[in-house]
Order: C-alpha cells, then sequence, then structure tokens
C-alpha cells in the first residue's frame, strides 16, 4: 500500500483525562505501528459528534462521504459502527472492532474471563462474600454492584443490589461516582469482604473511597482490580490486579486489518485476550 488513509474511530469523551487511559494510549500505539508498517500512508481520528439517547453515533461519522471513502485504506474502531460495515465493505474498506465483537473481524478482552479469574483469586484468599463492581453489562453508562456467594456459582448465582447503582451525569465524574457507591456500599450491614473492580476509572473512586474511611487492606477488605498494563493506581500500595495488554491488542489488530488488504481471511474473526493476573499487595 503506497498512499491512503486509516481511519481510527473513537469517541471524544473516551480520550477526555476522566476517562480510561486505555483508550488514549490504545490510540497511540495503533498509530505508532500503523505508521512503522504503513509509512507512505496517514492515520486520522475520526470522533464524529456527541451523541443523545436513542441517536446513532454511527450515523455521524463522515467515513462514507466521497472525498473520505475514496483515500481510505481501512477503518479500525473503538465504537459499534456495525451500521457501516457493509457500505464499507462494498467500497473495499476493511473494518476491525476494538474492544468488542462488534464486526465480522474484532479483537477484545475477555470482561468473563476477568471476572471469573478475580472471583476464583479471591475465593482461594478466604473471602465468603465478593461484590463486583462495574459498569452494568446490560447498560454501559451504569455502575452497579453485584454480590456474589463465595461458596456459589458466580455465573448462576449473582444477586444486584438495587440500592446500590449510580448512573454518572455529565457533571459528576465516573471516579466521582464510584467513590460515592462505594461508600453506600460500606454503610451497609452486610458489606462484602472482596471486591472485584472491572473498571479501573471505577477503581480510581472506590480506592479513594477506601483511603477516606480509613479502610485497611486486606485485613479489612480484600480487592482485585482491572488494569492497563503499565498504568498504576492511586494507591499507596501495589493493587492485586488483572492486566489488560492494549499494546498487544493494537499489534493484533493491524495485523488482522494486514490480512485483509492482502484479501486474506482471517482466522480466527475474532481473536479474545486473556487478562493477566499481577498479586499486589490488596489481596
Amino acid at each position: 500500500i503506497d498512499t491512503g488513509k486509516f481511519a481510527i474511530v473513537i469517541q471524544g469523551m473516551r480520550l477526555s483525562e476522566n476517562a480510561s487511559p486505555f483508550h488514549r494510549q490504545g490510540c497511540v500505539v495503533l498509530m505508532d505501528i500503523l505508521h512503522e508498517r504503513y509509512q507512505k500512508c496517514q492515520t486520522r481520528l475520526h470522533t464524529g459528534k456527541r451523541t443523545g439517547l436513542g441517536e446513532s453515533f454511527a450515523n455521524t461519522l463522515d467515513l462514507l462521504e466521497p472525498h473520505v471513502s475514496k483515500r481510505l485504506v481501512g477503518v479500525f474502531s473503538f465504537e459499534n459502527i456495525s451500521s457501516l460495515e457493509a457500505p464499507l465493505f462494498e467500497r473495499n474498506i476493511p473494518l476491525v472492532s476494538i474492544g468488542a465483537p462488534n464486526s465480522k473481524y474484532s479483537i477484545y478482552f475477555d470482561r468473563k474471563k476477568l471476572i471469573s479469574l478475580g472471583i476464583e483469586y479471591l475465593r482461594k484468599a478466604g473471602t465468603s462474600s465478593i461484590a463486583i463492581i462495574g459498569f452494568n453489562g446490560s447498560d454501559p453508562n451504569i455502575i452497579g454492584v453485584d454480590i456474589v456467594s463465595a461458596k456459589e456459582n458466580w455465573i448462576t448465582h449473582r444477586s444486584p443490589l438495587d440500592d446500590c447503582y449510580i448512573t454518572p451525569s455529565s457533571s459528576i465524574s465516573v471516579e466521582q461516582s464510584a467513590y460515592a457507591l462505594f461508600c453506600r456500599l460500606w454503610n451497609r450491614p452486610d458489606r462484602p469482604e472482596g471486591i472485584l473492580v472491572g473498571d479501573d476509572v471505577v477503581c480510581k473512586g472506590i480506592l479513594r473511597a477506601i483511603l477516606h474511611l480509613g479502610i485497611v487492606m486486606p485485613d479489612q477488605l480484600k480487592l482485585v482490580s482491572h488494569s492497563n498494563r503499565g498504568i498504576g493506581l492511586p494507591y499507596h500500595l501495589p493493587v492485586t490486579r488483572l492486566e489488560m495488554d492494549y499494546l498487544r491488542l493494537a499489534e493484533e489488530s493491524v495485523t488482522m486489518m494486514h490480512k485483509l488488504l492482502q484479501n486474506q481471511i482471517p482466522d480466527p474473526a475474532h481473536i479474545v485476550i486473556s487478562p493477566e493476573l499481577t498479586v499486589g499487595a490488596t489481596a
């Protein structure tokens, strides 16, 4: 490929300082790898426009505009733009989804494996009840809590706490919402002995609450959190974490795109990357 442009699709809010560094670092690494492999091609971020409830983010993008699509080589997307997959394919523009299986070809982290590994580790550490705190699987805009008994199968016995959930507003950051949510959870008479956090920004708020409340880990509470490899969490002791390797995610994405540009069929079509447990001092 001698000329052309790659598009990286991502909503602008994911690049803000209040968002997870995963997307910022992921975009930087992805652009670096593309520049190294395709030195004569350009790479551009396509952030679209902010959408309201029920509006389609994909419809705010300009990827199908003739002046854009005629130079497009391929599209990487951190967002669900499945509605654009067919028209892009008609224009011989391959699409690779990053972070979720939103298209025919995708690379993403194994969230179920993250939960199962975290639960297994906390059980072995002797916890009798575990709270899973993170974004709701059915509604990504809600931070909720599920309680898991250490004696039961977490897949079939997750009990949501209806009075412990928060929907962050535009004026309240995810971190601050998580802080308030944990304080509410800790004030319950049946508070858990272990915490599994499924989001690194949520974990920042929880760690701030733990410090504010004077909770001693791992004596009073054991915590395991999602984390991005190489990016620390704000706590004075090393946090026990399940690390996701965004560098490998970017490398696999470019390799998959390269095969598509060579008219090869990637096998497998969906690459799932498992987290790696790093034991710290919090559990």
